[in-house]
């Protein structure tokens, strides 16, 4: 005789998380004593669907530099600079520096461009970092003072103005930037500003520059530290590695 049922659902609530998780118990069949109970995850919370920051050096390397950058703070200028022109290519790949989107709220405009950074990503990844180049050196033009009275489509277009300049086309950005649906929908790249939010909230990052090697954070670095004083704090991690 062949029984047929219907399996019980389980629904699992997690204490101080807002998510609720739908798990399916499929019970062993009669007749069919070998088969084995599982659980299966039918939702969850979401996911990034990679790893968070864009990545400028080898993957190889022994050293990561994770640094958490503001494309409207002047000190992450200075450093950002100095990282791409002179101090990560003087380790000659034994270096991978990570920039990790931070997002400083006290200027409201900070957010638009760090939205458009992320736009250009998902348009061509490759010109990450060329993009991140044109924000800092034209940081002043999105100041307090200069943005004061512009809407934020205008900032956007001026976002994507600033994209045209390394071949990304604007219609494409401002598709990714528009407001889309009604109330807070939002647009394609606010789930991206979650997570990258979430993440530096995790590891309780503040100001900006924050500096992590290897996942620790450094509290001596500095946006004004130079070639040498970086290869100073650094060369000590390499010789260790190659000993060991």
């Amino acid at each position: 005789m062949v029984m047929s049922f219907v399996p019980p659902t389980i629904t699992l609530s997690v204490s101080k998380n807002v998510s609720r998780y739908s798990l399916t118990r499929i019970p062993r069949a009669v007749g069919h004593s070998n088969s084995k109970r599982r659980l299966v995850m039918v939702s969850g919370p979401p996911l990034p669907e990679r790893k968070l920051g864009f990545s400028f050096g080898s993957f190889s390397a022994p050293i990561e530099l994770q640094v958490f950058l503001d494309y409207c703070c002047p000190f992450s200028r200075i450093a950002y600079l100095k990282l791409v022109d002179s101090i990560i290519p003087a380790f000659n790949n034994q270096v991978l520096f990570v920039f990790q989107n931070q997002i400083q709220p006290w200027h409201p405009q900070s957010a638009l461009m760090h939205e458009a950074s992320l736009a250009v990503g998902l348009i061509a990844k490759e010109k990450f970092f060329d993009y991140s180049r044109l924000l800092f050196e034209h940081q002043d033009e999105f100041f307090d003072q200069n943005c004061y009275d512009k809407s934020r489509r205008e900032l956007y277009g001026d976002l994507a103005n600033l994209a045209s300049k390394i071949h990304i086309p604007e219609d494409k950005m401002l598709n990714l930037l528009h407001i889309r649906g009604t109330g807070n929908d939002g647009n394609q790249v606010q789930s991206l500003m979650k997570f990258a939010i979430k993440y530096s909230r995790k590891l309780g990052v503040h100001i900006s520059p924050t500096y992590f090697v290897n996942g620790i954070e450094d509290t001596a670095a500095g946006s004004a530290w130079n070639k040498e004083e970086w290869l100073e704090r650094l060369r000590p991690l390499l010789q260790q590695g190659h000993t060991k």
